[in-house]
């Protein structure tokens, strides 16, 4: 994704980066939160699965995100823009769906197949902190990929 992007645009792209270091490289819940504002929320649109504020996000990061990430989860940037205080990434996220990953595929058991599922992900940020990520996909993309069998309890 290279392009020339202005101080500004660049400064928020670092504050982006930096969070999703956090989150998926170091894998730190109480690093990830400290990346955002604390009026921050995360939705995962198609399931609304987040939260809202510091408690609830170390919440969901800490027992229901970050652990319940594959261990080889990967993001491959697509597309990038940015502006207006935002920055707008294409990427598809991709893993072995062998752990139950409930804030994103509710209700599915482990298939141990290699899955990648596009997503956009709209961040809004403020004052060199994350505001806000909606992160949208498809569930018609998501059952698609992955076999529908029910997680056991």
């Amino acid at each position: 994704m290279d392009s020339t992007y202005t101080p500004e645009e660049q400064g928020l792209i670092d504050v982006w980066e930096r969070h999703l270091r956090c989150e998926f490289a170091d894998r730190d819940p109480v690093a990830t939160v400290a990346t955002m504002s604390d009026d921050n929320y995360v939705n995962h649109v198609p399931v609304m699965t987040g939260g809202r504020g510091r408690d609830e996000m170390l919440a969901f990061y800490g027992s229901h995100f970050i652990p319940k990430m594959p261990a080889d989860t990967r993001l491959t940037p697509v597309c990038r823009t940015v502006g207006q205080a935002r920055v707008i990434d294409e990427m598809i996220f991709a893993f072995t769906h062998d752990i139950v990953m409930a804030w994103m595929l509710p209700g599915i058991a482990p298939t141990g197949r290699w899955i990648e599922i596009p997503l956009v992900v709209v961040v809004q940020l403020r004052a060199g902190e994350v505001v806000c990520e909606r992160i949208c996909s498809t569930r018609r993309t998501c059952r698609w990929l992955v076999p529908i069998r029910p997680a056991r309890s």
